[in-house]
């Protein structure tokens, strides 16, 4: 079969041929209709994970169900699916057994440790898939299992209640399906950026977030400013200045520390980027008491929620549709120019 792999560090992608793989017990042998071009991806061809050469791209698989393993429930032969990227874990660590085995830390992700999804097929574990309903197009399938469940758990770490004050800094591939997200569970919400692209994108939104921030002309003490003003005309009781919480998506150091800049005294700070370091004068984080969290994605529950979650609410997911694989070179472009905007996907 036909996959885009990174051959060797610091290349990008190869057109390759590949054998086709199987499915085993516990596993699903899905046909792939689409597959979506993360960040990481990028990561993984400079060597940021000690990923195997060569190695099949993406770990964003939405596709038709063509082989069900052993031992398998639930699933059969046609089924329209997405896979997180989590392809084998060890079953014995504790968080295997007691916690979350979206956790483990002897598990293999596609994409970085195996091969992902830039391939004709692709092996997922079936306890890490979820069904994709006819009415959502492969497109859009294809970036939940990453940019819509990292997104949206992340929108839950946060741990907001309705009428609570949410910022997401960073309106790219994810912060723009967050924003959607975070106005249909009732939070006022901020959109933070400093490209103009995915500002222009978010202000057209149908649920286009409250306040709109332009990083580039605005600084952390007028965005709280703004948003005290506007929050202050919304609701009525007294509210303390800042944000309740914020979700940060984007890495530049500037952004990192302008997401902790506008967030309100006990607050809390979800980081999902992946910057080298996450600077905080530690003055400010003890005396402001603000709580500080990571966030990465979730298990086969998560995602079926997060898929369902995006349907129910009718959420946007802007796309660039690219067909084939041998579209991947200019679609690496397409990721790392500066005015890109929103989630690049390819169909097969």
């Amino acid at each position: 079969m036909k996959a885009a792999q990174i051959v060797n560090k610091n290349e990008r992608y190869t057109l390759c041929d590949v054998p086709a793989p199987t499915a085993g017990p516990g596993q699903l042998l899905i046909q792939v209709k689409a597959a979506g071009f993360c960040h990481t991806d990028i990561m993984v061809s400079h060597g940021d994970f000690g990923s195997p050469y060569p190695i099949t791209g993406s770990h964003e698989p939405a596709g038709i169900v063509v082989a069900v393993g052993e031992g398998v429930q639930g699933w059969q032969v046609g089924d329209r699916a997405a896979s997180l990227n989590k392809v084998t874990e060890c079953g014995e660590c504790h968080d295997c057994k007691h916690l979350d085995s979206a956790f483990c830390p002897n598990g293999n992700l596609a994409g970085l440790h195996t091969d992902g999804s830039f391939a004709e097929y692709f092996v997922s574990l079936a306890k890490n898939s979820a069904k994709v309903p006819e009415s959502m197009p492969w497109e859009v399938a294809a970036p939940m299992p990453c940019a819509g469940i990292t997104i949206y758990k992340a929108i839950r770490k946060a741990g907001l209640q309705p009428g609570g004050v949410l910022a997401i800094s960073g309106l790219g591939a994810l912060g723009h399906i967050g924003v959607q997200m975070a106005k249909a569970m009732g939070l006022f919400v901020v959109g933070i950026d400093a490209r103009p692209g995915p500002l222009e994108l978010c202000a057209g939104l149908a649920l286009a977030p409250d306040v709109l921030i332009d990083a580039s002309k605005t600084s952390a003490e007028e965005a709280v400013a703004l948003i005290d003003k506007k929050v202050k005309s919304t609701f009525s009781e007294e509210r303390p200045s800042g944000v309740d919480a914020v979700v940060v998506t984007a890495e530049v150091p500037p952004a990192l520390r302008f997401a902790f800049d506008i967030t309100k005294r006990h607050g809390t700070y979800v980081l999902v980027s992946q910057p080298e370091e996450l600077r905080i004068p530690f003055r400010e984080l003890i005396f402001k008491n603000v709580t500080v969290v990571g966030s990465l994605q979730g298990n086969g529950a998560d995602l079926q929620e997060t898929i369902e979650f995006v349907t129910q609410h009718d959420i946007q997911v802007h796309t660039r549709t690219w067909a084939g694989l041998e579209q991947v070179g200019p679609m690496w472009d397409e990721q790392v120019s500066p005015g890109q905007v929103g989630k690049n996907v390819v169909l097969f």
